[in-house]
Order: structure tokens, then sequence, then C-alpha cells
């Protein structure tokens, strides 16, 4: 939950997408479409991406470099 309040989170997935929004994420339902909305979301066409592929399993850790 920590990451919601530092970054914008897009979760692509085949859910509900009250279900994704009712957990303060943005829902996308392919990489596609997921990549149009961050490039809305920053207006660049060139925005800077993180893909978790299984995020449930997976520990971020910041490289200092933010």
């Amino acid at each position: 939950m920590r990451i919601l309040k530092k970054a914008s989170v897009v979760y692509v997935s085949d859910a509900e997408d009250e279900m994704i929004r009712s957990l303060h994420m943005i829902p996308a339902h392919s990489i596609e479409q997921a990549l149009v909305l961050a490039k809305s979301m920053v207006k660049s066409d060139n925005p800077s991406v993180t893909a978790i592929p299984d995020g449930v399993a997976v520990m971020v850790v910041a490289d200092g470099n933010s």
C-alpha cells in the first residue's frame, strides 16, 4: 500500500474495473492499454514505467536514486 502514496499504479488484469479502483489503482486490460494510460498521465511519449509480472511474489527495494 505504501507504493500508492508515491506513485500511480496501473493494474493489468481481467478483474472488474470497479474492484481495481476500490483498491486505489487504475485498471487496464492489456499492457498496450496500460502504456497508453501511462503516457497520458505524465503527458509524455516516453514515460518511466516499472513492470512487476507477479506482484504478490515481488518485493521492490529502492536503490536510493529517486
